[in-house]
């Protein structure tokens, strides 16, 4: 049995954002050829379904970068696993929220607290940057002034987002009780991201899991992050458009020459198929 896992921001979807117009040609080659269909990508469960249901498609999709996994069939999501964020790592992470200068921290609950976003904008986030970050409206935002409000609550992911360059010392998990990625959708931006994550939460994990019940004996990845490293290892072939992370440049099979969204499938369909 083969399945191919695809990240989605910078690799399956275009530059705008939308699914590319061949993505049902793809994904029906794919079945057709006996290779099973399926997500890893850092965006919300909720917005990977709302993406996906004009195609109704059934599929399994690892969200949040691994830590929310969900099977969606007959237009009906079920929520296989859920990660959350020790109270350590809560608590170490609220200690550097406190020293924050100009820094506007993102705290994302679980399903459990209804799916919010609690703000904290000491950094003010110009609205430009705010329409990219919340491109997934299925979350309520909430902005808040002080942590003791939200100290009881569970979290998935608190992120950092920043024009300080020193950001990066952040991604640092020997740090902190969590591992920590830097989100490529700021990557030619003026702003840093910096996204927490529960230690053991990350697209191969949660992709090794689905082997494992499944018997999956071969694995195509695709992606351009550097959230899609774990994953990467845990593939057979690995592919990567040309404007990827360069570590993931290094470990890819093949580096296309081309950029996200439909040239790119195209090229990945034609050297596996």
């Amino acid at each position: 049995m083969t399945i191919l896992v695809s990240d989605l921001d910078g690799t399956l979807l275009e530059s705008n954002n939308n699914l590319p117009n061949n993505i049902r040609h793809f994904v029906d080659k794919l079945n057709h050829n006996g290779v099973t269909f399926s997500i890893a990508t850092a965006r919300s469960a909720q917005n990977v379904v709302r993406l996906f249901k004009p195609l109704q498609l059934d599929y399994y999709a690892f969200c949040s970068n691994g830590g929310v996994t969900i099977n969606v069939e007959n237009n009906k999501t079920s929520f296989i696993n859920e990660d959350v964020l020790s109270e350590s790592a809560i608590n170490e992470l609220f200690n550097i929220i406190q020293q924050a200068v100009d820094m506007s921290v993102l705290l994302f609950s679980t399903s459990k607290n209804s799916f919010k976003i609690y703000i904290i904008n000491n950094g003010k986030i110009p609205k430009k940057v705010f329409s990219k970050l919340f491109i997934d409206r299925s979350w309520e935002i909430i902005n808040i002034n002080y942590l003791e409000k939200i100290k009881n609550i569970d979290y998935r992911a608190i992120s950092i987002l920043s024009k300080d360059s020193n950001l990066q010392k952040y991604n640092s998990p020997e740090n902190f009780n969590c591992i920590s990625f830097l989100e490529t959708r700021f990557f030619n931006s003026e702003y840093s991201w910096v996204e927490f994550l529960p230690v053991e939460t990350n697209k191969g994990n949660a992709l090794q899991s689905h082997v494992n019940k499944y018997k999956f004996n071969r694995i195509y990845a695709l992606g351009d992050g550097e959230n899609d490293l774990e994953l990467f290892k845990m593939a057979d072939k690995t592919f990567c458009p040309i404007r990827s992370h360069p570590e993931l440049i290094q470990k890819s099979d093949f580096v296309i020459n081309t950029t996200c969204g439909e040239a790119f499938i195209d090229r990945v369909i034609n050297i596996i198929i």
